[in-house]
């Protein structure tokens, strides 16, 4: 691959806002989050319950729309979309593979006629058996393809949704909690699907996700912190050179937290907002409001906890009487 390709943008939200209204309240789900996500890329979004990340999979997925903002998928403005443009992005531009798998998989069709359904709905008919096996080579199937949903395990329940997802040529691929009912060896086994799709079809996937761990497979991470894109986990070396280097063994030690394979960065948006690490704010006792130094020294940016002294002279300064306004 060429890197001096200029990269181009599948996803690009910019200050999106979400309000869930009742009777009784209104909840902000998310507050101008900020997103880019190249085309052809496999990241994870994580981020507690509430953190909005579910809400933002929703967006993207076109189950939901934002309360203000800019969303762009594919270079479009989902939010221009009406009904039966939104319908038919949802059939031939996204795939979904979500963590229930009865919203997956039908269980009385076996995997062959699973994959083969999207297809047959959007129309997408020709060369359609060639598509399933090579959908099915793909996720490492193919000795299943006339097993029915209660004849697999999750795992490759979870690969044959991934298939499915992918059975009309999405551009995108939302994963929404994919390994969330699966033991550690299996997540590793689909977390391999995955990476064969990026680099077989180019497919841009999203995993949205509460799980660390899962996090260190793939090349960056976007966590979300009461609505907003507070930092992100650029990997220090790409997976293939891990596995060269590190070999199977050390590489289980890294999906485990023992090595340390990512740097995370705050992220700071146009606005010049940015949110610090939970780790900073507990290890630093910071709690409500609370005001801070800024200062450049060279190329750092150097945040300090101002001392008693500086605050008491901010504060008489404040409260002195202004004699003359102007001149």
């Amino acid at each position: 691959m060429d890197n001096n390709v200029e990269k181009r943008l599948m996803i690009e939200c910019d200050n999106l806002v979400k309000i869930y209204k009742t009777a009784e309240s209104e909840v902000l789900a998310l507050q101008g989050l900020d997103l880019e996500v190249d085309e052809g890329e496999l990241m994870a979004i994580i981020g507690n319950s509430g953190s909005g990340k579910s809400t933002l999979l929703n967006m993207l997925g076109g189950l939901d729309r934002p309360s203000a903002g800019k969303l762009l998928v594919n270079g479009e403005d989902i939010l221009k979309f009406d009904d039966k443009k939104l319908r038919e992005y949802m059939k031939s531009t996204v795939g979904f593979v979500w963590q229930n798998n009865a919203r997956n998989l039908i269980p009385y069709l076996t995997v062959t006629q699973n994959i083969e359904l999207p297809m047959i709905l959007s129309g997408n008919t020709v060369n359609k058996r060639e598509r399933v096996l090579e959908l099915l080579d793909a996720v490492v199937m193919s000795h299943r393809k006339k097993s029915k949903l209660s004849q697999l395990s999750g795992g490759e329940q979870q690969r044959v949704a991934i298939a499915i997802a992918l059975a009309n040529n999405p551009k995108l691929i939302l994963a929404d909690e994919p390994t969330g009912s699966v033991d550690k060896k299996t997540t590793n086994l689909i977390m391999d699907v995955f990476r064969n799709m990026k680099n077989q079809f180019g497919v841009t996937t999203v995993i949205v996700t509460h799980d660390t761990q899962l996090s260190k497979s793939v090349d960056r991470v976007v966590a979300i912190r009461d609505g907003r894109t507070s930092s992100e986990f650029l990997i220090k070396k790409s997976y293939a050179q891990q596995l060269t280097e590190l070999g199977d063994q050390a590489l289980d030690q890294a999906m485990a937290g023992a090595i340390d394979t990512h740097e995370e960065l705050v992220v700071v948006d146009k606005y010049g907002r940015l949110q610090l690490p939970k780790t900073t704010i507990d290890e630093l006792k910071i709690a409500g409001k609370t005001n801070l130094k800024v200062e450049m020294e060279g190329e750092k940016i150097i945040l300090t906890m101002p001392s008693g002294e500086d605050l008491k002279n901010f504060k008489r300064k404040i409260a002195e009487p202004i004699d003359e306004i102007g001149s």
